[in-house]
């Protein structure tokens, strides 16, 4: 076995006064996890063709999926191990298959697994049991060339009913549709690069506490389908995107969608991601016109910039916090709420887009806008008449407060203001106080004639020499 012969890897744990397995300058800077991983279960290593040192297997550059597949397959039948890399290309003819309980992994930009020319079907990486699923997959510190060909189908990397599995530091270039998880629950992607994929860079589907942290969407590219940076699709429960840069997407920057799902998606967090340069929109939330919705978002903290349509935009979401984003220099509008119901948005920035800064579109209920700084827009605020319950307030450019003084005037019973607020005050929003008392009663008074910039104050006698001081107050709130 490689553990026990391979000794120019082993070295002395001070702690422990015992033999670890330990890759640190000979293999080139190449990562490793905690040593806990590395003390149990058996090790294999593969090598290129002309490698100097021991592997268990030699690759030939033809069909090299061949001799690494069978370590793969011997250390799944032991019940888990490490199967690991040296830097090299490896040419891939048909898939790898990952098996229960392995860490999979290699050279972090020197260890390359490339599809090989001709091969119309872009699988090269996958787990072992595409059907009833695997666990405990742990892969780290390598490469893969999807070396996309024109009538390419399948998909380069896809995880199908995956469980507690971890994906670090892989680099998915030029295939079909980049990282893949599909009915999978527990999978984190952390520090990843996906550069120059077909479809999709990042593309979960129906998961479960799916979560792409820190990681990179870079140049997404459409061929049969749109192209996204990244997307969240259909059923799903409690999954993230945190800390991602997503970048020259040729479809949306990220897409959180519905879809075809058959229960509301409930629990996603977008959180701290940067999206530049989307193709369409920069964050998309929707649900496809899906009977479900999307659930209990938290979108917090992005940046969202050149995006050639709008630069975030919600259709059909509910039970939104909506905190800390800023949408700024997209083509489109800056911010849309579209049919959206109880969306809190607070504390957001939408400046310098070519459209308007924040638009309600639809029927959606309990919209709250507070905070939020909406200006450098020809026209910063559309806020749609069929919602019911939108509520802005103290927000930069859109006045929902303001007050003034006004006199009705001896042989008068009437005053008209200018009220000056970016929206149309109800009776009951303003209030009226007398500062002084007139020479005659003037009886009761009232508020009429409201419209989007004016009000009138009346009152039901005339106030006499004096006249009638007054100050209003109105807030929508």
């Amino acid at each position: 076995m490689a553990d026990k012969n391979f000794n120019q890897f082993n070295q002395i744990n001070p702690q422990r006064g015992d033999m670890i397995p330990y890759w640190k300058t000979s293999l080139n800077g190449a990562a490793r996890a905690d040593l806990a991983l590395f003390l149990t279960g058996a090790t294999r290593f593969f090598a290129p063709v002309g490698f100097q040192g021991y592997a268990d297997a030699y690759t030939t550059g033809v069909n090299d999926n061949v001799a690494i597949q069978a370590l793969l397959d011997q250390v799944g039948n032991l019940g888990g191990g490490r199967v690991f890399g040296y830097e090299g290309r490896y040419f891939i003819s048909s898939r790898l298959k990952i098996p229960d309980n392995v860490e999979f992994f290699g050279v972090w930009m020197k260890t390359i697994f490339q599809k090989s020319a001709g091969i119309s079907n872009s699988r090269v990486l996958t787990n072992y049991d595409d059907v009833n699923g695997n666990t405990n997959i742990y892969m780290h510190d390598f490469i893969v060339d999807g070396n996309h060909e024109v009538g390419d189908t399948g998909i380069t990397s896809n995880l199908a009913h995956v469980t507690s599995s971890l994906v670090e530091r892989v680099k998915i270039l030029n295939g079909m549709q980049g990282f893949k998880t599909d009915t999978c629950t527990d999978v984190t992607f952390r520090d990843c690069i996906a550069d120059g994929n077909y479809n999709w860079n990042f593309y979960q589907f129906n998961g479960t506490r799916i979560k792409v942290h820190h990681s990179r969407s870079l140049n997404s590219k459409a061929d049969v389908n749109e192209g996204f940076g990244m997307a969240f699709y259909a059923n799903g429960d409690s999954n993230e995107a945190i800390g991602n840069y997503i970048f020259n997407s040729a479809h949306n920057g990220l897409q959180i969608n519905a879809g075809t799902g058959s229960a509301d998606v409930p629990g996603m967090i977008a959180r701290d991601n940067r999206i530049q340069n989307a193709g369409n929109r920069g964050i998309f939330v929707t649900d496809d016109g899906n009977t479900f919705h999307i659930k209990k978002l938290s979108v917090i903290n992005n940046r969202v910039w050149g995006s050639v349509s709008a630069g975030i935009y919600f259709i059909d979401a509910y039970d939104t916090d909506f905190w800390g984003n800023k949408s700024w220099n997209n083509t489109g509008d800056g911010i849309i709420f579209e049919n959206v119901v109880n969306m809190l948005s607070q504390g957001n920035l939408s400046t310098g887009n070519n459209g308007v800064g924040m638009r309600v579109v639809g029927s959606g209920a309990s919209i709250k806008s507070i905070g939020d700084m909406i200006y450098g827009q020809t026209n910063n605020y559309s806020p749609g008449i069929a919602a019911t319950g939108i509520k802005i307030r103290n927000n930069d450019t859109f006045v929902t407060q303001n007050s003034g003084t006004g006199t009705i005037n001896s042989g008068s019973t009437s005053v008209t203001v200018n009220h000056g607020l970016a929206v149309t005050p109800a009776a009951s929003d303003i209030n009226v106080t007398l500062l002084a008392s007139p020479t005659n009663d003037p009886g009761s008074i009232w508020i009429s004639n409201i419209t989007s910039t004016q009000f009138t104050i009346n009152c039901r006698n005339n106030p006499g020499t004096s006249g009638a001081s007054l100050a209003w107050r109105a807030a929508v709130i």
